[in-house]
């Protein structure tokens, strides 16, 4: 029992009363209500009382009331000791057996409270750091509008890939234009802009310039620049890239694939003795309705429109075989027996209008489709000598090639033969000169060209090479050669082109590129012509 001190006011002083609350859990009462873990101190004339009730300590003393001179309050059955029942009780006060400790009881807790541990202590001024900080963050949150988010930029190009060559994979190559815009709402920041070529590549095939330089540059939300994207290609083939453009966006570097088809002709085909037509390039479609003979080695050439839509196959026997988008052949020649050598189409022949030649192995030249008669052609009645033919490229002439390698011109309709060639490879009583190619830019008085031996050998004429031209595959005493076609590109001061063997081998020669090969019979020669559009 306390008495106050004479003339003083009484007043209320809270102590934390630790009490228990529950099975092997631990609080501190005055936390919650006015009254709770409070008791009165005695005024002036005032009495304070703590008592356990009649006949107990306060140590026994559980669920009893205690009064005071102030009030009444319901109490727990104090304790002596606010120790843990386990290591992180302190930190998870709902646990069962946990020590809740706040610290306004640490504050408040006085000599007749048994000692708090330091950590006690420092975790709840730590508790306390952690609340106030989380409270800011909820201010902040609560200042962001719902559904919000911070500016940023955004990088688009537009167009996302480009291709180069699907429609004339032989060139030229048009540039064309990336156009880099910022569609976000911060400022796009470009700090570079480079291209990926491929690896195996001789060089650049793909290039770029741009209005985006100099860099660092810095697009405002709406802005653009553009990029040009130019193709050169350093091999023949499919040829990928990638241009790649280097910002402060998040998903930098933006792709742009590239995709380009490089190749010497606008179509390219290997035709077999069977009538088989193999696609000799990624861009030269599979041709629907070609006429094809099983086991029966009849097929002798074939040609193609001038926009490699369609064309025709020759059978031995003169028959003209339309596939693709060519048109019935009308006024055809048909021999009824194998004699049929070569065929060619006018320049300039489409799916709505097709004329051309055949050629019989004799030298007789048989127009069709309306295609005017020759003039000046040779003829050996009776002898199977005509090898091939071919138009020169304005279509008002050509030659054909004996089998001892001469060369014969002739005129088509009024148009008179073109210049005799004398310089020509030519073998005497052996039937040994396979094909002839002419110059793109061969005209009437100058044409030049190449001829192809069986064994692979190629031997200029209508010019005089600068130095000797390499032959790209050469097999002496062995009968393989079978065409040769000079590069559209290729002319009498740097000339190089491809020829190819029984096998479907295409081989380059005096430096020319290689070129991807296409359908392949590893020792069967069984393969009749490259066939080709410029």
């Amino acid at each position: 029992m306390r008495f106050g001190r004479r003339g003083s006011i009484g007043r209320r002083r809270c102590r934390p009363i630790l009490v228990e609350q529950g099975p092997g859990r631990i609080g501190i009462a005055g936390l919650d209500g006015p009254d709770i873990g409070c008791h009165d101190s005695p005024g002036r004339g005032g009495i304070g009382r703590h008592f356990a009730g009649p006949g107990k300590h306060d140590g026994d003393n559980a669920g009893e009331r205690e009064r005071g001179h102030g009030g009444e309050r319901q109490a727990g059955r104090p304790v002596n000791s606010i120790e843990p029942t386990h290591a992180h009780a302190e930190d998870n006060a709902s646990a069962p057996g946990s020590c809740v400790i706040s610290c306004a009881a640490v504050r408040f807790a006085n000599s007749r409270v048994p000692p708090i541990s330091v950590d006690a202590r420092l975790r709840c001024r730590l508790m306390k750091l952690v609340k106030a900080g989380l409270a800011g963050a909820l201010v902040v949150f609560a200042g962001i509008p719902m559904g919000a988010t911070a500016a940023a930029p955004a990088a688009r190009l537009a167009p996302s890939s480009l291709t180069f060559g699907a429609e004339n994979p032989a060139g030229p190559y048009p540039p064309q234009s990336v156009t880099v815009s910022n569609s976000g709402d911060a400022s796009l920041i470009i700090s570079n802009i480079t291209i990926e070529n491929p690896g195996q590549s001789t060089g650049s095939d793909f290039t770029q310039t741009n209005s985006c330089y100099p860099f660092p540059r810095s697009l405002a939300a709406g802005e653009s620049c553009a990029i040009n994207v130019g193709f050169f290609p350093g091999e023949y083939g499919i040829r990928r890239g990638t241009l790649l453009v280097f910002d402060n966006a998040a998903d930098s570097p933006q792709r742009v694939p590239l995709t380009a088809y490089a190749y010497p002709f606008k179509a390219m085909y290997t035709l077999d003795a069977f009538g088989g037509l193999h696609p000799a390039s990624a861009v030269s479609p599979a041709m629907s309705g070609a006429a094809y003979w099983p086991g029966w080695r009849i097929a002798r050439a074939a040609a193609l429109l001038a926009d490699a839509s369609g064309g025709y196959t020759l059978d031995g026997y003169g028959g003209l075989h339309p596939f693709g988008s060519a048109p019935a052949p009308a006024g055809a020649a048909y021999f009824g027996w194998d004699i049929a050598k070569d065929v060619v189409l006018l320049p300039g022949s489409s799916a709505s209008h097709a004329a051309g030649y055949v050629l019989d192995g004799w030298g007789g030249l048989h127009q069709f489709g309306g295609a005017p008669a020759v003039n000046g052609a040779a003829y050996w009645a009776g002898w199977s000598i005509a090898k091939r033919v071919r138009l020169l490229p304005d279509g008002s002439g050509g030659y054909v090639l004996d089998g001892w390698g001469g060369l014969h011109g002739f005129g088509v309709g009024i148009n008179p033969p073109p210049r005799d060639i004398s310089d020509t490879a030519f073998w005497p009583n052996w039937s040994i000169a396979r094909d002839f190619d002419l110059f793109s830019n061969s005209t009437p008085t100058t044409p030049a060209g190449f001829t192809l031996d069986g064994y692979g050998g190629i031997h200029p004429f209508g010019f005089h090479p600068n130095g000797p031209v390499g032959a790209g595959g050469y097999w002496p005493g062995r009968d393989l050669g079978i065409s040769v076609r000079l590069n559209p590109t290729s002319t009498t001061a740097t000339p190089f082109g491809w020829t190819m063997e029984g096998w479907g081998g295409f081989h380059a020669f005096n430096g020319g590129q290689e070129i991807p090969q296409a359908a392949y019979w590893n020792g069967w020669s069984v393969a009749v012509e490259f066939v080709v559009v410029r």
